[in-house]
C-alpha cells in the first residue's frame, strides 16, 4: 500500500508538472503570436510608408516631366521663330550690314540650338550630384 501512495504521489506530481509545463508552452506560444501579430503590423506600417513616399515621388516626378514636356514645347517654338526670322532677315538683306546682320540672326539661332541640346545632360548632372 505504501508503494501505491508513493506511486500515486509521483503521478500526480508528473501530472502537475506537466499541466505547469503545458500552461507554459501555451503562454509562450500566446505571446510568440502576439509578439509575431505586432511584427506583422509594424513591417506592413513600413511598407505602407515606403509606399506612400514612393507614391509622392512619383507624382513629383510626373509633375516635373509635364513642365520639362511644356518647356520644349515653347524652346521648339522660340527656336522656329528665331530661324524664320533669321531667313527673312537675309532675304531682306541687301547692303554689307544687312548681310553681316544675317549671320548673326542665323549664328545666335544656332547657338541656341546648341544649348538646348546641352541643357539637359546638364541638368541631369546637376541632379545627380546633388
Amino acid at each position: 500500500m505504501l508503494h501505491a501512495v508513493w506511486i500515486m504521489k509521483g503521478l500526480i506530481y508528473f501530472a502537475i508538472g506537466l499541466a505547469l509545463f503545458g500552461s507554459g508552452a501555451y503562454l509562450t506560444d500566446l505571446k510568440w503570436e502576439r509578439d509575431f501579430a505586432n511584427y506583422k503590423i509594424s513591417e506592413a506600417s513600413k511598407q505602407d510608408a515606403a509606399k506612400q513616399q514612393w507614391e509622392k515621388r512619383l507624382s513629383e516626378a510626373e509633375i516635373k516631366l509635364a513642365d520639362s514636356v511644356s518647356a520644349l514645347s515653347r524652346n521648339r517654338d522660340e527656336l522656329e521663330w528665331m530661324r524664320n526670322r533669321a531667313s527673312e532677315i537675309e532675304r531682306g538683306a541687301k547692303s554689307a550690314e544687312a548681310k553681316w546682320s544675317a549671320r548673326c540672326a542665323k549664328l545666335a539661332v544656332r547657338y541656341r540650338e546648341a544649348v538646348e541640346r546641352v541643357k539637359p545632360a546638364i541638368e541631369f548632372c546637376a541632379t545627380v550630384l546633388k
